[in-house]
């Protein structure tokens, strides 16, 4: 212990940044501030000292709050993007905000690229669109509206199959 110090090293080489008594073998007490990179090896642990997983954030179970994670750039301009990627087997698929179109956006671009290959995108008006087919996940297994909550128009470029009828540029067969 270093006298009027807020470093502390025991007697087992358990190391303490405020805090005199470390059940660690490093514990700081307070805030970690800085402004480079952090290389930990292991899992971290965000309200638990137990994570199950690489990063675990644990909400508190005395209160009814949901338990959120906040990215944010800083940046307010058009380059200002924020999101998360997702890796594994081979792909990659990133979640964020599209800062040039203002759009909550799905892409398969690589790391960290929002503005090209948008898979599925959700604009500030509230329109929504798709890159792909949009299918049910079995065959006849799902409904497009339903008989109080119906769509109003339909804009189709192209063919429309219904069952055994078939809608070509305005004739019905089948």
């Amino acid at each position: 212990y270093i006298a009027n110090s807020l470093v502390f090293v025991d007697n087992t080489g358990k190391f303490g940044i405020g805090n005199t008594d470390p059940p660690e073998a490093l514990t700081v007490t307070g805030v970690i501030s800085g402004s480079s990179h952090a290389l930990i090896g292991g899992s971290i642990g965000i309200g638990t000292t137990n994570p199950s997983v690489l990063l675990h954030a644990y909400g508190d179970v005395n209160t009814s709050n949901a338990v959120w994670g906040w990215i944010q750039n800083a940046n307010t301009g058009t380059s200002a993007d924020a999101g998360l990627a997702f890796t594994g087997g081979g792909n990659t698929f990133n979640i964020g905000v599209d800062a040039t179109t203002d759009s909550f956006v799905i892409s398969d671009t690589g790391a960290a690229v929002l503005s090209s290959n948008q898979r599925f995108v959700i604009d500030t008006t509230g329109n929504i669109s798709a890159s792909g087919n949009i299918v049910p996940s079995s065959d006849a297994g799902g409904d497009l509206g339903s008989s109080t909550l119906e769509w109003k128009d339909l804009y189709i470029d192209g063919t429309a199959y219904l069952d055994s009828a078939t809608i070509t540029a305005g004739t019905i067969t089948g």
